[in-house]
């Protein structure tokens, strides 16, 4: 029996009532009182650097020949220097349709939230990010680029959403390896 892998990344954004990220059971526990709510979940689109990336963890970052950029090759002197390391948020007011061969994060940042490393289950991997309550006010969010250590773009979305202070918002990127 021949078995393919599969990816699939998710945004999932949540509004919350404190400016804290919530993850498993303090999550639900949140989404049953009513002190958290999902407000958006949506699939992304991983770039065709970002596909090249995971190749290059697989392969413990050894070998020939390099991963290209489009127009600039790059190298990297360790494996971390391809891991996950930004999550933009922007509010582009028509932020164009991801594609396969973007190459760059959101076309107008607005924030750049702390990211928190999560692993929901032995199979998938979650970059979390808190926009706090006070903040933003009055503003909508576009979209979401998460970029390497090295600033590249690994996976892109776009989406609507208003922002007010009366709650913060989390974002989930989430990716699930399967077998398909």
């Amino acid at each position: 029996m021949r078995e393919s892998l599969g990816i699939v990344g998710e945004l999932r954004v949540i509004r919350l009532s404190d400016d804290r990220l919530l993850f498993g059971d303090d999550l639900n526990r949140a989404l049953d009182a009513g002190q958290a709510q999902i407000e958006l979940e949506q699939k992304n689109i991983i770039v065709d650097i970002g596909l090249s990336m995971i190749s290059r963890i697989i392969g413990g970052n050894a070998g020939l020949p390099q991963v290209y950029h489009p127009t600039t090759p790059f190298g990297f002197s360790s494996i971390t220097d391809i891991a996950v390391a930004k999550m933009e948020l922007g509010n582009a007011a028509v932020p164009p349709v991801p594609a396969a061969g973007d190459t760059t994060g959101v076309g107008a940042l607005l924030f750049t939230p702390n990211l928190t490393v999560t692993y929901p289950d032995n199979f998938s991997v979650q970059f979390s990010g808190l926009v706090p309550k006070a903040d933003f006010d009055g503003e909508t969010f576009t979209e979401e680029a998460l970029l390497l250590r090295n600033g590249q773009l690994f996976a892109k979305t776009r989406f609507s959403k208003a922002k007010t202070a009366s709650f913060a918002l989390q974002f989930d990127h989430k990716f699930t390896f399967s077998r398909i």
